[in-house]
């Protein structure tokens, strides 16, 4: 398969004008404890304002908040509350699936990862990972919410440094903590050569990067969210992603 093909979902609200809470932000900290004490709410940072809300769009347990006012929410002017509705929405989903879902801030993504490795190795892990942005914008005074869906590969070291050492392997000029080595491409380089794997994992990351694979892979979960979140009541589902060219 050659060319370029689309990983774009439009999702069309169904509800009108949901309801959150609103109080006065403090400060950071005061967030940051928020957050930890209150695991089953959303809360969004908008300016002098922290908006709130059940993650499951149920009503939230509020806990140490006072000051609250209650905001209803539209699109012309909260789309980005509605945004980050719908990511919480889509991570609810995943996690009935998934274990191992985290927030890459560097690319302000979400990465959920498969639990089995690619590569049957003692020392080496690639997982795939699917990736996950929410997205808003506003053409003509229409608000369109979707969401994206990417997929690469993640590397991690499942040996530590000792094992590095005793297995010949040398370490002191690599990347890392006290005890973990950062899977980067020169330890990566490193590890593969050292252990004579050259062949099996060239040949594991050629198909793991085959453009068939990759749309399949997306394609499969981009219909997969798109069914879950039309039978959640909320959002109904218009797929953009393209065909295989």
């Amino acid at each position: 398969m050659s060319g370029m093909f689309l990983n774009f979902c439009k999702c069309e609200l169904k509800f009108d004008n949901p309801y959150v809470y609103s109080t006065q932000f403090i400060n950071s900290e005061w967030l940051k404890d928020l957050r930890k004490n209150n695991s089953e709410v959303s809360f969004l940072r908008s300016g002098n304002l922290v908006y709130f809300w059940g993650c499951g769009m149920n009503e939230p347990i509020i806990k140490d908040i006072e000051n609250v006012e209650l905001v209803q929410i539209t699109e012309s002017e909260h789309p980005f509350i509605i945004s980050r509705m719908l990511e919480n929405k889509i991570l609810q989903i995943f996690k009935t699936k998934y274990k191992y879902i985290k927030r890459n801030n560097y690319s302000n993504t979400w990465e959920v990862s498969s639990r089995e490795s690619l590569f049957n190795d003692d020392g080496l892990s690639i997982k795939r990972c699917i990736t996950l942005n929410t997205y808003y914008s506003c053409f003509n005074k229409t608000y369109i919410f979707a969401f994206t869906i990417g997929t690469q590969l993640k590397h991690s070291f499942i040996w530590n440094k000792m094992d590095f050492i005793n297995n010949g392997i040398a370490c002191s000029d690599l990347k890392g903590t006290e005890d973990i080595i950062f899977a980067n491409k020169t330890a990566i380089k490193r590890y593969i050569e050292a252990s004579g794997k050259n062949t099996q994992y060239n040949e594991i990351i050629r198909k793991a990067n085959d453009y068939e694979t990759e749309y399949n892979i997306i394609n499969k979960t981009m219909i997969w969210l798109s069914q879950k979140l039309d039978k959640c009541g909320i959002l109904e589902c218009q797929q953009l992603i393209g065909q295989k060219r």
